[in-house]
This record gives structure tokens, C-alpha cells and sequence, in this order.
């Protein structure tokens, strides 16, 4: 699965959702339409947004860190779980920047450019802040 689209569509096939039924079962997480899945599905979009991939893998039960890279624990976000800690293994840290950075270019930033570095680390910063409160709040 080379795209996040490719997984979405093995995430429906192994479901049995479609756009409209994944995009129903999105709004207790935030709601995602079924014109934006069917977007991101057949990558007509540079950009779905951390949010919207959330929303969509825990809508579906899978693990949010495959879905952007496609790596890891497709099933849950197991592989995620902090502990005790209030940190992000090295590990996880480097498949998270992978998939923002993987984005970003997706959106056309040039990886050389401060933009793209600002951006990156903003992005980071905020997924990192999201996985943090996330796994505290299921403590």
C-alpha cells in the first residue's frame, strides 16, 4: 500500500464501509464527508489533514500512524501507547515526521526550504500534542 488512499480503500474493502457508511461512523470523531473520503481515496487530494485521518481510523478501528506511513500495527495503535510517559519513542517520533514530511511534499513544499521545515515541525508539534492528550484522556 503505497498511498493513504491505496490503505483507505484496503481499510473499506476489509470493512465492508463504504464512503458513505465510513463517512457516517466519522461523526463521533469528527466528522468527515463522504465527497472528502472519496477524495482521499482516489488521491485527489494533496492534503487530507491530521484530523481528518484521525477521524477516519478511529471511525474504521484502525491505527492512525499506518494509515499516514504504513507502517506499524495496522489494527490499533498499540505500538503508540505512552505508559507512564509523556513521550513519543524515538521510533514513533521518526514515522510521524515521515508522514508529515510525506504530506508536505505531496503539497508541492520544497524539504530544502525553511517553509517546509517550519511547517514540519508546527505539524509535529500539534500531531505530537494530539497523541499525547489522546493517550491521556484513555488513561
Amino acid at each position: 500500500m503505497k498511498t493513504i488512499g491505496d490503505r483507505i480503500q484496503q481499510i473499506q474493502a476489509e470493512t465492508g464501509l463504504n464512503d458513505t457508511t465510513l463517512a457516517e461512523a466519522t461523526k463521533r470523531y469528527g466528522k468527515v464527508s463522504q465527497q472528502a473520503i472519496n477524495k482521499i481515496r482516489n488521491g485527489k487530494t494533496n492534503d487530507p489533514g491530521v484530523k481528518t485521518l484521525q477521524s477516519i481510523s478511529k471511525a474504521a478501528g484502525y491505527s492512525l500512524i499506518w494509515l499516514i506511513t504504513g507502517k506499524g500495527n495496522k489494527k490499533s495503535d498499540r505500538d503508540w501507547e505512552l505508559g507512564d510517559s509523556d513521550q513519543l519513542a524515538p521510533a514513533q517520533e521518526r514515522a510521524l515526521l515521515a508522514g508529515i514530511r510525506h504530506i508536505l511534499v505531496k503539497r508541492g513544499m520544497d524539504p530544502r526550504s525553511a517553509d517546509f521545515q517550519r511547517a514540519a515541525l508546527a505539524a509535529f508539534d500539534d500531531a505530537k500534542a494530539d497523541l499525547l492528550a489522546a493517550e491521556r484522556a484513555a488513561r
